[in-house]
């Protein structure tokens, strides 16, 4: 599959191969993922002054990879950026980024990758 512009749609560019679960992950870091993911949907049902966020599990059986999309808050420098190159390129003015947590949750933070925009 080709790749398109710099910050075209993530369902263009190439995609890394999904990464397994760690062999042996303790039962209290899935708990604490679950309780953080929950803790994120219900927060986000009583604030509607934070931006727009969409969190997926791109592989349903990983609840350690999650795919988050979010708008970028009016007012912030960087939405202004993040509007003129959805405008140029044509695609969806948001944030996209991979949350990967590590066996070691909570101990240790989760890993956050930008995969769009790429400026």
């Amino acid at each position: 599959r080709a790749a398109g512009p710099p910050g075209a749609p993530s369902s263009l560019a190439p995609q890394p191969p999904p990464r397994p679960p760690p062999a042996e992950v303790p039962p209290a870091t899935v708990q604490a993922v679950v309780k953080e993911l929950r803790g994120l949907t219900s927060s986000r049902l009583e604030a509607e002054s934070l931006p727009e966020l969409a969190v997926t599990l791109p592989d349903e059986s990983n609840v350690l990879r999650w795919r988050v999309e979010m708008s970028v808050p009016a007012g912030c420098a960087l939405r202004d950026e993040v509007e003129a190159h959805a405008a140029a390129f044509h695609v969806r003015p948001t944030v996209e980024l991979e949350v990967s947590f590590g066996a070691d949750f909570p101990s240790s933070p989760p890993f956050v990758r930008v995969v769009a925009p790429r400026f």
